[in-house]
């Protein structure tokens, strides 16, 4: 089989080429993933912030594994957010140099209506998560979000134990309370 990167622009609307292109770049990189999953891949040629954010998310993600988190947790990546997919619905964990912080994305062309009638429900909300979120409809986005924000300090190393704990309560928090207001409004990506 030819190497993945060699197939030719004629993959495009061949079905079979582009099953074959994809299967043949996930050859290429399952030593890679193989590698990552336990969650520290090699950091070859990633340097400074992002080897620092690389670091973070695979000791956030080894965290949340050993503490039995009922969420799945991608590869980590050397980028400054992680996204975890909930069905239609996204978390998504940022971790800057001042700041982290966990929101539900709503995205689709439901976004609004979907926002609007969770914000039907934001008091509730609130008391739930046990501290008033950030109610962000972001009109002229492709998303909305509701946010929880925690002052910590990507590179302060030491923090980061407080960091996990903090950002693992919250996503766990968000899919407790989110997941059943999603269907039982049937609310629709």
């Amino acid at each position: 089989m030819d190497p993945w990167w060699s197939l030719s622009e004629r993959v495009e609307n061949d079905p079979k080429l582009i099953a074959a292109r994809i299967a043949a770049y996930h050859e290429h990189l399952k030593p890679y993933l193989d590698q990552a999953i336990p969650g520290r891949a090699p950091t070859n040629g990633v340097r400074g912030v992002t080897k620092l954010q690389f670091d973070f998310w695979a000791g956030f993600r080894n965290y949340a594994e050993k503490a039995g988190s009922k969420l799945r947790y991608p590869v980590p990546r050397p980028k400054g957010w992680m996204t975890i997919n909930t069905g239609g619905f996204l978390y998504v964990a940022i971790a800057s140099q001042n700041r982290l912080a966990v929101y539900i994305a709503i995205k689709g062309p439901n976004r609004k209506k979907n926002f609007e009638l969770l914000n039907t429900e934001k008091a509730a909300i609130d008391k739930e998560f046990g501290a008033p979120l950030v109610w962000e409809p972001l009109p002229t986005k492709k998303e909305s979000q509701i946010q929880t924000h925690f002052d910590g300090k990507l590179l302060d190393q030491a923090a980061w134990p407080e960091a996990y704990k903090w950002m693992l309560d919250s996503l766990e928090r968000f899919h407790e309370i989110f997941v059943p207001r999603i269907k039982r409004l049937k609310l629709k990506p």
